[in-house]
């Protein structure tokens, strides 16, 4: 069965000002030990929002254009369209890493500038994804499994990094197989304490 986004779906990479749509998809889909910070997400946004990737549904205003560049008017008129609304429902929040699999420090932030430990890494050859989240009103329509190939693809398109890595429970991990990833077996990851998580990696291809 061929996979389809809803009407008037959008994909683009989140921005500072998408900071509160983002928690509010993350806490709706995440339980409370789970979801990151908005302390998080705004520090992913401002250190690489070209790695962060938002779903998002538009409402459009459509006007028709009657005037042609001289001023006159067509015969014919020019439907033209602008986005006057749009709902975030589906969010995928990463950083680089040095690390081939995700860590304790990939997904935190950085104490200083000269913390080597936490957070983004310019000069890591790995994406870490954090954040894989879909609103729950959304679910079921493989929104999830759309964005997150959409995701691979411009990663490799642009030659970001060779490799995307990220961890999931064992209900998930099946998830990210489906799409390619290889599961490694269980993460060192304890965060939050009493979660098992999943080592899953994806290598990329320049070929």
């Amino acid at each position: 069965m061929t996979k389809t986004l809803p009407p008037h779906s959008a994909i683009r990479p989140l921005a500072v000002q998408d900071v509160d749509a983002i928690v509010e998809v993350s806490d709706k889909a995440f339980p409370p030990d789970q979801s990151a910070t908005r302390e998080k997400v705004l520090y992913r946004l401002k250190a690489c929002p070209e790695l962060c990737l938002g779903l998002f549904i538009r409402s459009y205003d459509a006007k028709d254009k009657a005037k042609n560049s001289d001023g006159e008017d067509d015969q014919l008129p020019h439907p033209t369209t602008s986005v006057i609304s749009e709902k975030l429902v589906a969010v995928i929040l990463a950083t680089k890493m040095r690390s081939d699999l995700i860590t304790k420090g990939s997904m935190g932030i950085p104490e200083g500038p000269d913390d080597e430990e936490n957070g983004h890494k310019e000069d890591g050859n790995t994406v870490g994804v954090h954040a894989v989240c879909v609103d729950p009103e959304y679910q079921g329509k493989s929104i999830g499994s759309i964005l997150m190939n959409d995701y691979v693809q411009r990663i490799s398109t642009n030659g970001v990094a060779s490799r995307i890595a990220l961890i999931a429970t064992d209900e998930n991990a099946p998830f990210y197989e489906k799409l390619g990833f290889t599961n490694q077996g269980k993460s060192d990851c304890k965060y939050p304490p009493g979660v098992v998580w999943n080592d899953l990696y994806f290598d990329l291809s320049y070929n």
